[in-house]
């Protein structure tokens, strides 16, 4: 059998009809941080966020794209990311506008909420500890 290569990760790529609202969103509501925009026929945001870097396209008009699915679904379900505080943090995002799925609760002995990103993505905060 053939080895494989090291991986490492790279990025999440996104796609959302108006990209510049949606990085708005995560540099505002998340924090993240604009590393570069390019601009064209394709606009383009790259942003880092936690140590995830996210790569937002622009869906042109007319351009065939399906809608987000529903959850539960197959294929990537969320985005999840740790906080120290997971009540503090929820307040902290409240404040900024997120939209909550799910407050913090717990279950089965772990602390986490849901947040409804951009164009539907669900964005899971996990209290770490």
């Amino acid at each position: 059998m053939v080895e494989l290569p090291r991986l490492s990760f790279d990025h999440v790529h996104l796609r959302s009809p108006d990209a510049a609202a949606a990085a708005a969103w995560y540099i505002r509501v998340l924090g993240a941080e604009l590393v570069e925009h390019r601009q064209g026929a394709r606009p383009r945001y790259e942003l880092r966020l936690g140590g995830l870097t996210l790569l937002i396209n622009v869906i042109l008009p007319g351009e065939a794209c399906g809608p987000a699915p529903a959850s539960p679904h197959r294929g990537l379900e969320h985005l999840g990311f740790t906080v120290a505080d997971i009540d503090a943090a929820a307040a902290a995002l409240a404040a900024r506008g997120a939209v909550f799925q799910l407050p913090p609760t717990t279950v089965r002995g772990l602390r986490i909420a849901f947040i409804t990103g951009p164009d539907g993505v669900p964005i899971e905060l996990l209290q770490a500890g």
